[in-house]
């Protein structure tokens, strides 16, 4: 009996033989099923169906059309061709946990029109066309949609092709090489797609209606490329491959090859007959945009960001700060400053990035002394005059608090000089007249006791001493103690010390600033756990010992440690990263933290299956007889002892075989 796996997900559908229709076990979607009546068909079957799944459209439609040219009547080849040609995804809606399209290669012309589609519904039996229909209408929905977006887009000149990301998340040689062009070609006057640049404003978003305007409006396509597995790599592919389409459909397109690092033999054999450009060749740039104004001519009277992408960035930045998405801010604020690093925008969004601030009413909050900053003195230079207004108002708004607090509190005569003279170049600035009075009395008094104690200490010191040192014990250290115990009692521990200090020999001040010491460490460690700063917020805690509630603090901090283990290795499971996300809930486990045990068998069920869809079965059986009692392990299991045992039968290895 023959194997169908799911077409949306990989997992093993149920039938009845001889049925057309099915459902997966996994997914629990209801699908159409091909005709298989030899073992060859099914393996063509089975493998076309694997390269669509992960989206390698254009070697599957390949396998599809030989099926086809075997069996012109079958119903599921044409439906499967039609998913190739749309690029067709199947993606888990998070609400409704159902299984629902994506179009990645969008067409201007209708599901409706294309002839594979006919012909699918012309060979189906009644209850595969009931499917077909369906599936047609909801991509016909989404295709709408995209044309519908796409058609507001302005036309891009050039549309540079590269792969940003390494498997392991890490911007590629690649990415950097393809941002040098695009600087370049922008400069001249171009208006160019680069996805990292482009699409930066688009998180969130589906990006298909934007690429694939730019793919029918750019006159070129540069793709760019360090290595034959990156110039092969699927989305890379399915960029360079579509627009390779349009130039055969008759479309007045170039497509330009650029690479290093590597040898010219290795690139795509769809390249071969296009002249391909060397980057480490001398003269390079100049050949590559010599090249291109023979194509497109540049808007020489272009400034650099008038295609509002430079807009865009600043835009996105200031949006992610204010949200607290730093990471994502920091990306369009690199992206601003590449383009134009004198902007007075890019300098603050940049500064208030090194700060952690979300709007720029809180950079007098910064750690940054504004006036003496050199990069905010250059934004304030080049800002418009309203900016330019705004920010000296932050500056001065900054130095205001820190004379204010200096005035207020400090004792010390050289820092109060320093808030005069402050106050003095703030005139008109709020109370700073007031506060200029205020220093100036504060240093006649420092002066006039100075005065005073050298005086009485010529006279008689040895006296004064001593009467002094009984007045401060018997009379003034009671009042210390007490205006420093109110104080504590207010939370105002640092104020408490301070007072504490001036009185260290006196009757339990030792114990009252360890204690406003300890008081001062749980609100830092308060802080930071309520900032999510749970493992940090734990040593604190754990250094408190027996303070106050520090040991259920400690639990709390311990049980947001593990939502956060568990939120990223939730996080981890939904992006398929199986064995990463298994290592979080493997440890959360011990500690028997929600579902994590189940999470656990749920990461081993889904690594056994990717191990079974590549037919690494030794490697799936691995994982299933782990959990022979979660979902249909034990059947997956078997299956899987049962495909390995095959495959070393008909490598005539029967030992190997009989084991499994």
């Amino acid at each position: 009996m023959s194997v169908f796996k799911c077409k949306m997900c990989g997992g093993t559908i149920s039938f009845t033989e001889g049925a057309t229709i099915g459902v997966c076990d996994y997914c629990g979607t209801k699908q159409t099923l091909p005709r298989l009546d030899n073992d060859k068909k099914a393996n063509l079957y089975d493998r076309a169906d694997h390269f669509r799944r992960n989206n390698e459209f254009d070697k599957a439609m390949e396998i599809y059309e030989h099926i086809l040219h075997e069996d012109s009547t079958d119903a599921e080849s044409y439906w499967s061709i039609v998913l190739c040609r749309f690029g067709i995804e199947y993606v888990e809606d998070p609400k409704t946990h159902k299984r629902i399209p994506t179009v990645n290669r969008a067409q201007l012309s209708s599901i409706y029109s294309d002839e594979n589609y006919k012909n699918a519904l012309n060979y189906a039996d009644p209850l595969q066309k009931e499917i077909y229909e369906a599936e047609a209408k909801a991509i016909d929905d989404i295709q709408k949609g995209i044309l519908e977006i796409s058609a507001k887009e302005k036309p891009f000149d050039i549309f540079i092709c590269y792969k940003e990301s390494d498997v392991n998340g890490r911007r590629t040689k690649d990415s950097v090489y393809a941002q040098d062009i695009y600087k370049k070609l922008t400069e001249e006057g171009y208006r160019v797609f680069f996805a990292r640049i482009t699409l930066e404003d688009k998180l969130g978003e589906a990006y298909e209606p934007y690429i694939f305007a730019a793919l029918n409006s750019a006159k070129v396509m540069i793709v760019v490329g360090t290595n034959k597995d990156n110039f092969n790599a699927v989305w890379v592919k399915n960029e360079w491959s579509r627009y390779l389409a349009l130039i055969n459909s008759g479309a007045e397109k170039t497509l330009i090859p650029v690479y290093t690092e590597m040898d010219a033999y290795d690139l795509p054999g769809e390249f071969a007959y296009i002249q391909a450009q060397d980057m480490s060749k001398i003269g390079f740039m100049q050949d590559l945009l010599r090249g291109i104004e023979k194509i497109v001519k540049p808007n020489k009277n272009a400034v650099l960001g008038s295609d509002d992408v430079f807009e865009r960035m600043i835009t996105s930045a200031y949006k992610n700060l204010a949200a607290g998405e730093f990471e994502n801010a920091e990306r369009s604020i690199n992206a601003a400053m590449g383009m134009d690093s004198t902007d007075s925008r890019a300098i603050i969004a940049e500064l208030m990035l090194k700060n952690k601030i979300k709007t720029p009413e809180d950079l007098p909050n910064s750690q940054t002394i504004l006036y003496k900053d050199s990069s905010f003195s250059n934004a304030v230079k080049n800002a418009d005059p309203k900016l330019k207004e705004e920010l000296i108002g932050y500056s001065n708004e900054q130095r205001y608090r820190t004379a204010c607090k200096i005035a207020d509190e400090s004792g010390d005569k050289k820092a109060i000089r320093f808030a005069a003279a402050e106050f003095g170049e703030l005139k008109g600035y709020k109370e700073s007249e007031a506060y200029s009075i205020k220093c100036a009395d504060k240093l006649k008094r420092i002066k006039s006791i100075n005065i005073i104690i050298r005086i009485l200490g010529a006279v008689a010191s040895v006296i004064i001493i001593s009467m002094a040192s009984y007045l401060v014990f018997n009379y003034v250290s009671p009042v210390l103690k007490w205006r420093a115990d109110i104080q504590y009692e207010k939370g105002e521990y640092e104020k408490a010390i301070e007072l504490y200090e001036r009185i260290p020999e006196y009757k339990g001040v030792d114990t009252a600033i360890e204690e406003c010491k300890k008081s001062i460490t749980y609100n830092e460690a308060s802080v930071l756990y309520n900032e999510g700063k749970f493992e940090e917020a734990k040593e604190v805690f754990t250094e408190l010992g027996e303070y106050n509630d520090s040991k259920e603090m400690i639990d709390k901090c311990q049980e947001g440690i593990n939502n956060n283990l568990y939120n990223s290795a939730v996080v981890l499971l939904e992006n398929k990263k199986y064995d990463e996300a298994l290592k979080i809930f493997d440890g959360l486990k011990k500690s028997k933290y929600k579902d994590s045990e189940d999470k656990c068998a749920e990461c081993r069920y889904m690594q056994g299956t990717v191990y079974f869809n590549q037919e690494k079965y030794s490697f799936a059986i691995t994982e299933f007889s782990k959990i022979l009692t979660y979902k249909d392990s034990q059947d997956k299991c078997a299956e899987c002892r049962y495909m390995q045992g095959t495959v070393y039968f008909n490598q005539e290895k029967y030992s190997f075989a009989i084991t499994y």
